[in-house]
């Protein structure tokens, strides 16, 4: 993959960008595709409870699979800041919940995958 990465500076975002790449598919020679990817961070608070909304959308033009169809991988997360409510380290710890939706999936007309998961996330 190979493009530019457009960092969009919002006061209301920890990020927001949005990725333009061409996309090669090895098993396709010489065939050459486009995928737009914007990626977010958004805080938020409920309460006393802090949040995050993050995640990113893949969107694949039809060139990036030997069936010719367009696809789109998309993968919000609503997440807790429970470092901020457990031991006090705010921006540390994250509880929360990731849906994951592919559209098209590997770019077959018709096969869809939505799967809502847990997670996890320590930064350090």
């Amino acid at each position: 993959m190979l493009g530019v990465s457009l960092d969009l500076n919002n006061e209301a975002f920890d990020y927001l960008q949005v990725d333009i790449t061409t996309f090669k598919n090895e098993d396709l020679s010489g065939r050459y595709g486009i995928q737009i990817t914007p990626v977010w961070s958004v805080p938020f608070v409920l309460g006393n409870l802090s949040f995050k909304f993050r995640g990113f959308i893949d969107f694949r033009n039809a060139n990036t699979n030997a069936s010719h169809n367009v696809n789109m991988l998309a993968q919000p997360q609503v997440l807790l800041d429970i470092g901020d409510l457990i031991v006090g380290k705010q921006d540390k710890l994250y509880l929360g919940t990731e849906y994951s939706y592919w559209y098209n999936k590997f770019g077959i007309k018709g096969v869809e995958e939505s799967v809502v998961q847990g997670m996890m996330i320590l930064f350090f």
